[in-house]
């Protein structure tokens, strides 16, 4: 354990200088990723003669890298102080922690903040002791109004400087920096100097950042520095990829985070793991699913690690960190735990299997073997548990709906999805489908569940059978919400009056089902209770006249009861109902979501309907989608449902 230094008093007065340009970051949000704009052209920057930008120093040797990095990271105070959390992060085979989020915003936090620098000192020496490794984030730059010269010998510079030598001085156990640009109140790359003095391009202003940082951190104290991305447009990422590659150190670490790989489409997370390919890329994960209907719900990671297997088998990648609380609530003892196995599973590479990672966690944390029943049924809850989670609180499998989208104004949110800026009732009964899609499979799941008599005499039925109403019932919030939010986008387009009794009739069903919530839910940066809901209806009701002679519920047309059935090694059964009579079709496709011809399936109203398909490629999976119009002509569409063939045994 190293002995703590004394700090001369200059250091205590330059860093106190930091104070003068320090200002606290945003809170953490899960931005979409902007849309792939590849090619990016190169960002050329060449210093002017009157500022002299230092070259990036050699770096003091450190020790090789673990082969695969198993972090742990934590974003609430509270989840640092006092819970054992080194000790449970050896236990599940982790290799560091990182604190930042709401837990430290900045660097100086942890100097004129004695109760954080306290709590971060006391779990980096529990960790030390362990043998795992401490990182920090900070926010840079944090100048407030203030302007800087982009010169070593700016007094800020050395300011900003002296907090992180300061920093290591005062908890020497710490082992790293992580830079975080998305959410600093300062982008290096727009930071301007004095009037009268030349800026360099923004690729060399980031580098000058994360080179100031790195001389202390790495050169100075011999740690490691990590750069966070993935949450920034795609322009700004390509700015940071420009500096690290001018830094030209190979030691310096990339951190990608949750959305950055998880929510990118293929093409543009294969672009950001080429831009860093020299440097050691390790993937950010929620491992308590804090965005996806909070830590409340049952979600695993198997299904998202599986659909990815390319990212994090990527050769560039060198390690994982899960998120381990969410919305202040830390994962462990909950069913989300079994997250924390598949974090730690990937470190197997081409061998692991997220499957079966989950069948092993059910026999080793419920007892219940692959092959009975409950095994069956805990694994089919958790295979299903993303998606249920992102039909809930996606809009149209997109972005993550917000009780805080401002109805109206400059401030209302701009929707990528065409459907969505120009609703019609197809769009209000699709909107429903998707949240109905949700409320089925959970209501299936709490059947299934009270029909287990293994299950239920378990003191884990309880956890299970709270969680998944709790969700049920957010489902049901959720559905509510967003037929008020576009139903009255509908309304304020047409005035038309059945549509006016029809919002009314979800404006009282969403004030009822608030004033019925138990507790609060948290995903997507914000909390979700009983009082958020009511600033909500009471935004829509301030634009929207209370209809006098009454409401009414609308008669919805679901799709439901889908079912895929293999009959052949090249062909399959689908059969689904529909609450009225309708005529539709259905949509296959050998890759998923992306559908062209349909096939006719349900020429005659009815309200059961299946088809056969054949033909088809032995082994290969199909994905479908169902398309239904009622005797009224509103047409219903389902969810994406998929099917894996099974191939006959070669011979």
């Amino acid at each position: 354990m190293n002995k703590r230094i004394q700090l001369p008093l200059i250091l205590f007065v330059c860093a106190a200088a930091t104070l003068v340009f320090s200002c606290g970051g945003p809170e953490e949000r899960d931005r979409p990723v902007s849309p792939v704009q590849i090619p990016i052209e190169p960002i050329e920057a060449t210093p002017t003669p009157e500022m002299v930008l230092p070259p990036t120093p050699t770096p003091t040797p450190t020790p090789a890298p673990q082969t695969w990095e198993n972090g742990w990271s934590v974003w609430n105070l509270e989840a640092v102080r006092g819970s054992g959390l080194a000790q449970r992060a050896k236990e599940f085979g982790a290799t560091h922690i990182q604190i930042g989020g709401q837990a430290l915003r900045v660097i100086e936090d942890l100097i004129f903040d004695a109760g954080r620098q306290e709590a971060v000192r006391d779990l980096a020496q529990q960790a030390e002791a362990l043998g795992l490794k401490t990182l920090v984030w900070s926010r840079e730059l944090n100048l407030g109004q203030g302007l800087f010269r982009f010169d070593p010998t700016d007094p800020y510079y050395a300011a900003r400087q002296a907090a992180y030598r300061n920093v290591f001085q005062l908890i020497p156990e710490l082992d790293g920096v992580v830079l975080n640009f998305a959410d600093s109140p300062t982008k290096p790359w727009l930071v301007e100097p004095p009037l009268g003095v030349d800026a360099p391009a923004p690729a060399e202003r980031t580098r000058f950042i994360i080179d100031m940082v790195y001389r202390v951190v790495a050169r100075d104290f011999g740690k490691s520095v990590w750069i966070r991305v993935g949450d920034e447009p795609i322009t700004e990422i390509e700015v940071i990829a420009e500096a690290v590659r001018r830094m030209n150190t190979p030691e310096l670490g990339v951190i990608v985070s949750h959305s950055g790989w998880m929510n990118a489409q293929k093409e543009q997370l294969d672009w950001l793991l080429r831009s860093f390919s020299t440097q050691p890329v390790i993937l950010e994960a929620d491992a308590a699913e804090s965005r996806l209907a909070g830590p409340r719900a049952i979600v695993s990671l198997a299904p998202q690690l599986s659909d990815h297997r390319s990212a994090w088998m990527n050769p560039a990648v060198k390690g994982v960190c899960g998120l381990v609380d969410g919305g202040g609530e830390l994962v462990f003892g909950s069913p989300n735990e079994v997250n924390l196995n598949l974090l730690s599973g990937l470190a197997q590479g081409p061998n692991f299997r997220p499957g079966d990672a989950v069948e092993d966690w059910i026999v080793k944390r419920y007892g219940f073997q692959p092959g009975t029943r409950e095994g069956s049924l805990l694994k089919s809850i958790y295979a299903k548990s993303w998606l249920v989670s992102k039909k809930i609180c996606a809009v149209l499998m997109d972005t993550p709906f917000s009780f805080q989208w401002a109805v109206s104004g400059e401030n209302a949110p701009q929707f990528d999805k065409q459907k969505l800026q120009f609703i019609e009732k197809d769009t209000l009964v699709e909107l429903a489908q998707e949240s109905y899609e949700a409320q089925t499979l959970l209501q299936n799941a709490l059947n299934d569940l009270r029909q287990s008599p293994d299950i239920g005499s378990s003191q884990a039925f309880w956890d299970w059978e709270k969680r998944i109403s709790d969700e049920y019932q957010l489902a049901t919030l959720i559905m509510y919400a967003k037929q008020c939010y576009w139903g009255f986008q509908y309304w304020s387009r047409t005035h038309d009056e059945q549509e006016a009794l029809l919002l009314e009739g979800h404006l009282r069903r969403l004030e009822t089902i608030a004033n019925s919530l138990q507790g609060s839910w948290s995903w997507n940066g914000e909390t979700v209770d009983a009082q958020s809901v009511a600033l909500f209806i009471q935004s829509i009701r301030s634009q929207f006249p209370r209809v006098l002679f009454g409401a009414q519920e609308r008669k919805w047309n679901h799709i439901y009861e889908v079912s895929l059935r293999q009959i052949s090694s090249t062909g399959f059964e689908i059969s689904w109902k529909t609450e009225q009579p309708a005529t539709g079709r259905c949509f296959v496709s050998n890759s998923y979501n992306t559908f062209g011809s349909a096939l006719n399936a349900a020429m005659t109203p009815s309200t059961e309907h299946h088809a056969v398909l054949d033909g088809l490629q032995p082994g290969a999976q199909y994905w479908v989608k169902i398309e239904m119009k009622d005797l009224g002509g509103d047409t219903v569409r389902s969810g994406v449902f998929s099917i894996q063939l099974e191939a006959p045994d070669s011979v």
